[in-house]
């Protein structure tokens, strides 16, 4: 799983294994910033080509919570 960062590289920020389908990002994220990821399968045959971007927006920070969820 890669995340886009400033200046629209991508970065692995994790690696999962067979049959996961869902994922929580949830280290060095900012409140209301929208975020961007692609994800790339790979076995014994090769790499297969990146999915689609899909991004979505971090909630707001949250009173005495100390994170923005």
């Amino acid at each position: 799983i890669e995340r886009k960062i400033w200046g629209g590289t991508y970065v692995s920020i994790a690696a999962i294994g067979p049959d996961v389908e869902t994922y929580s990002d949830t280290v060095g994220l900012e409140p209301e910033q929208e975020y961007t990821y692609r994800i790339w399968a790979y076995n014994a045959k090769g790499d297969s080509d990146y999915s689609n971007e899909a991004s979505d927006v971090t909630p707001s920070w949250q009173e005495g919570d100390g994170t923005c969820y």
